[in-house]
């Protein structure tokens, strides 16, 4: 049983960036991203693992203290299920959501009984971080997709319509997806994949080239999503991570590793350094931030009308049926889009409450005291996790995906899980 549960498991974890998913459900005519329900190449591995692990622990999950926060918060987003627009949604949405929140639960007491372990996690993410840079150099290189339809990659390309894309000199350029459904997603996994590596690097305290490789092809990857959320978080995590690494341990080997990450971070935007700066300048007369912030002032007058929340996955049904899009002048439907920011979405969604617990239950982790035998190899992973979570907190300020998207869903999740 327990073989079975380690096999399903980390195939799961490899199988996170493969975006393949088919459709399987529409709530509404004609097809909207965040009114569907899809079946996901990773939900085979996810479902199998948790099937076995139920087996293996019994009734381990409810003598959990984390699980009794998981479980208020599953009740606040039940309870917001009233006041949905699209009741079935939000249902879909809430199994969704309880499927990702036990896969973290889970995951905290196999690693605690030593059963899975953080170590290998990290191998994976960061492997399959280095197979995901390569694809999305390729797709800028070509400005086209190359052709991995059965692993999720997106059809791409400058004339396809809805596809991203960034302006230089009057110029459209396409950013790379790799086997995301958005380059945003795809940012914040690399992000995440940068890290695992940075974990191995540490460890050994000496500058290894291949592994010093692995980090710069990840981090031109990172570069070359040009997503200005996961640059933000990547920074901000690694700054993090280096004041927590040489707090614990200072010493000449240790300082030049971590001098090391933040040169290979640096190097990795000269090559499109132009385009980069380009791209890193914000006016509040750009269209993105208008948007966000049109979309922020949407979200708060809609937590004003309703404490106690509208769904699951109801926030772009709801703005649509009461008007709020067409107030702000957003006519056309693929402005039809939830706030992009996570903790208002899940404010107007869940409920206050709702996102007073999500909060909790996602930082739960990072901020209990550990005391643990190997201390200093407990305390690098920690640090790992830590450092990746306050880098998604940041980019959670500016995107949706962590709360409406799977992939982002099972990112966010596995890295809490992680942490406990």
């Amino acid at each position: 049983m327990e073989k079975k549960v380690k096999v399903f498991f980390y195939f799961f974890i490899a199988a996170i960036p493969l975006g393949y998913r088919v459709l399987a459900y529409k709530f509404i005519p004609g097809f909207q991203e965040y009114e569907a329900a899809f079946f996901c190449l990773s939900d085979v591995f996810l479902v199998a693992f948790l099937f076995f692990a139920v087996l293996l622990l019994k009734k381990s999950f409810f003598y959990n203290k984390v699980s009794w926060l998981a479980i208020l918060f599953l009740t606040s987003v039940v309870m917001a299920i009233i006041f949905a627009p699209l009741k079935l949604l939000a249902v879909y949405r809430f199994f969704r959501l309880a499927l990702y929140v036990f896969l973290a639960i889970v995951a905290g007491i196999l690693l605690k009984e030593k059963i899975i372990k953080r170590e290998k996690v990290f191998a994976i993410f960061g492997g399959m971080a280095v197979l995901e840079s390569v694809l999305a150099f390729w797709q800028f290189k070509l400005q086209s997709h190359i052709g991995l339809r059965f692993l999720g990659e997106q059809k791409i390309g400058v004339g396809i319509v809805g596809i991203s894309k960034m302006s230089v000199a009057g110029v459209d350029l396409v950013r790379p997806y790799g086997t995301f459904l958005h380059p945003n997603i795809l940012g914040a996994f690399l992000v995440l994949g940068f890290f695992a590596i940075a974990y191995f690097f540490v460890k050994k305290e000496k500058i290894n080239i291949p592994l010093l490789a692995f980090l710069y092809a990840v981090s031109l990857g990172v570069v070359l999503t040009f997503s200005r959320a996961a640059w933000m978080g990547w920074i901000a995590a690694l700054l993090f991570f280096s004041l927590t690494i040489i707090k614990e341990k200072n010493n000449i080997k240790r300082s030049v590793v971590i001098a090391s990450l933040w040169f290979t971070m640096m190097a990795a935007f000269i090559p499109v350094f132009p385009l980069a700066g380009s791209r890193a300048k914000i006016t509040l007369n750009q269209e993105s931030v208008i948007e966000r912030m049109s979309y922020t002032k949407q979200a708060v007058e809609i937590i004003k009308e309703n404490f106690l929340g509208i769904g699951m996955g109801n926030y772009v049904p709801y703005s649509f049926y009461n008007g709020v899009y067409e107030k702000a002048g957003m006519k056309n439907f693929w402005e039809w889009q939830p706030a992009h920011n996570i903790y208002l979405l899940a404010a107007v969604e869940t409920g206050v409450i709702g996102l007073v617990l999500f909060l909790a239950l996602s930082l739960k982790g990072v901020l209990k005291k550990r005391k643990e035998d190997n201390f200093e190899k407990k305390y690098l992973e920690a640090g790992i996790i830590k450092s990746v979570l306050l880098g998604f907190l940041i980019m959670g300020m500016f995107d949706h995906f962590f709360w409406t998207m799977e992939t982002g869903e099972m990112m966010w999740w596995i890295v809490v899980g992680l942490s406990f």
